[in-house]
C-alpha cells in the first residue's frame, strides 16, 4: 500500500474498449450534456484528487481519440478487446505508472459517477486497509471498484468469462463495503433505453 492518504499513487483505469453491440453505435460518442459520453466520464474523474488516469480503448478507437487525444489522460489500445472487460483491466493495468498502489476499475458507461464518490472510495481504502473497496448502495454492490496492486497478478491469471467477480469471491475477506446514497453506481448505459434515461438526468 501506498503512503496513507496519499492520492498520488491511486490510479484510474477508464474501460472505454467496447463495441457498444446493444446501442448500435460507438456509445462513448453519444452527446451527453453538451459533451460526448467519454468526454463526461473524464470531467467527473477530474474533479476528483485522483491524478493519474489510463484509458483503455479497442472498437472505435480512432474516432474516441478524436475527441480525447487532448485531454490529459493516458491512452492505452487493447488488441484483444474482442475478449471481453477483463482483457481491458489486464491492459489497463499493464499500463498504470510504476508506483500505482491502487487502481480504480471504472466502466466509462457509468455517466454519472462523481469524483466525490472516487475521493470517498480512495479514503475508504487507505482508513480500512483493506485491499478491496466497492461501493454499496442499499445492499448492493456497483462500481466503480478499487483494487490494491498486491491483486494485479491474480487478475492476469482470472477466467475472462467471470472476470473480476471472481476475484471477489476469491478474497471476499478482504473488501471494504463503501456505503453510499448514489445510485449512480448501478446506472450505465447498456441500450438505448438507457440513454435516453441518461438525457433526461
Amino acid at each position: 500500500m501506498g503512503k496513507a492518504g496519499d492520492n498520488s499513487s491511486i490510479s484510474i483505469i477508464l474501460l472505454a474498449a467496447g463495441k457498444s453491440v446493444r446501442t448500435k453505435t460507438p456509445k462513448m460518442l453519444l452527446p451527453l450534456q453538451g459533451k460526448t459520453l467519454i468526454e463526461k466520464v473524464i470531467e467527473n474523474l477530474q474533479s476528483s484528487r485522483i491524478q493519474n488516469t489510463v484509458v483503455v480503448l479497442g472498437a472505435w478507437k480512432d474516432e474516441i481519440m478524436e475527441k480525447i487525444g487532448n485531454l490529459p489522460v493516458r491512452i492505452t489500445f487493447n488488441e484483444e478487446w474482442q475478449k471481453g472487460m477483463l482483457a481491458s483491466v489486464i491492459k489497463g493495468i499493464r499500463s498504470l505508472p510504476a508506483d500505482t498502489s491502487a487502481a480504480i476499475i471504472y466502466p466509462a458507461d457509468y455517466p454519472f459517477i462523481t469524483g466525490k464518490l472516487l475521493d470517498e472510495i480512495t479514503e475508504a481504502y487507505f482508513k480500512s486497509g483493506k485491499g478491496i473497496v466497492v461501493p454499496v448502495c442499499k445492499g448492493r454492490r456497483g462500481h466503480p471498484v478499487l483494487i490494491d496492486r498486491k491483486y494485479f497478478g491474480e487478475i492476469e491469471r482470472l477466467d475472462y468469462e467471470r472476470g473480476l467477480r471472481l476475484l471477489l469471491e476469491k478474497f471476499s475477506s478482504d473488501i471494504f463495503e463503501h456505503p453510499t446514497d448514489d445510485e449512480n453506481i448501478f446506472f450505465d448505459i447498456d441500450t438505448t433505453e438507457d440513454y435516453i434515461k441518461a438525457t433526461k438526468k
